[in-house]
């Protein structure tokens, strides 16, 4: 229920994107669901919206007009399962998932068009091209414009860092963004803008593992094995990791560079007893 609530309430966004997109994002976060698992006002909207929508096309279809209802099916049945709503696809949504969706909003595009020319065309020869040539320049207008918009889009994508630079363009709060260009400067040698870019992403979102790894692992290269501890400490709030061997080494070896030997060793004593194994064993985790 989470899920779908979290899902529904990007319903707006989903729109913008189909109709109008304004600015592209190569990775969609959890910044975009946070404080949104239950109702929202933009997941009623959405609801409406398609219910709405539903309702009319059927109206339309039981007029012999069986194309909205089709046009409408293609957009709903395209992104369903890339929706989440079913079951979760490990990513929360991502604008490639559009593709066939966009389909089906063509096919609107062209019924409104077609309803336009419809309306300012005359029963007359000379008016009806007259209107088709109208209609024709606009199309050609918005073609013209989205063609530009596209061209200065794709550019985001010359190079890792540009990419990364558009996630955090795109989204102030994208975290990914900024772990992955600390992760771009630490391979060219520079730990000090990893540090910065790292520490940016880790304070954004401090729950992806991956992330705390990386960034207490660059603590350590950087010489800076305290910092590096507390980082390393969040790993042991998962009860999985502190079964992981190289999640332990991590946080018990800064742990000893930090602190020294016998902080280790309280801290591997520390991590059996969150175990529950005998005392016996706890000297295991110790280097």
């Amino acid at each position: 229920g989470q899920r779908a609530w979290a899902m529904l309430s990007l319903g707006p966004l989903i729109a913008k994107l189909l109709v109008w997109p304004s600015q592209l994002n190569p990775h969609y976060g959890p910044s975009y669901v946070a404080g949104k698992s239950g109702p929202t006002l933009a997941a009623a909207l959405t609801l409406v919206a398609i219910l709405l929508a539903v309702v009319l096309a059927a109206r339309r279809a039981r007029g012999g007009d069986r194309r909205p209802i089709a046009a409408l099916a293609w957009m709903l049945i395209a992104f369903f399962p890339a929706s989440n709503l079913l079951t979760p696809t490990g990513q929360i949504f991502a604008e490639r998932t559009l593709y066939g969706a966009s389909v089906g909003v063509a096919m609107l595009v062209a019924l409104v068009t077609q309803g336009a020319l419809s309306r300012v065309s005359a029963t007359t020869g000379a008016r009806y091209w007259g209107g088709r040539a109208l209609v024709g320049a606009a199309a050609l207008v918005v073609i013209a414009t989205l063609s530009a918009h596209t061209w200065i889009g794709v550019r985001a994508w010359r190079s890792h860092p540009a990419l990364f630079h558009q996630m955090v363009a795109a989204d102030s709060a994208s975290y990914r963004g900024r772990w992955l260009l600390g992760l771009d400067a630490r391979s060219r040698g520079d730990t000090t803008a990893a540090l910065a870019w790292l520490g940016q992403a880790y304070a954004l979102y401090p729950r992806d593992r991956q992330l705390v790894i990386d960034y207490s692992e660059t603590l350590m290269q950087h010489g800076q094995p305290r910092e590096a501890a507390a980082v390393a400490r969040r790993l042991m709030d998962w009860p999985e990791l502190r079964r992981t061997p190289e999640a332990v080494a991590l946080y018990l070896n800064s742990v000893e560079r930090g602190y020294g030997p016998d902080s280790a060793i309280a801290a591997g004593r520390w991590l059996r007893a969150s175990l529950g194994e005998p005392v016996a064993q706890r000297t295991r985790l110790v280097p």
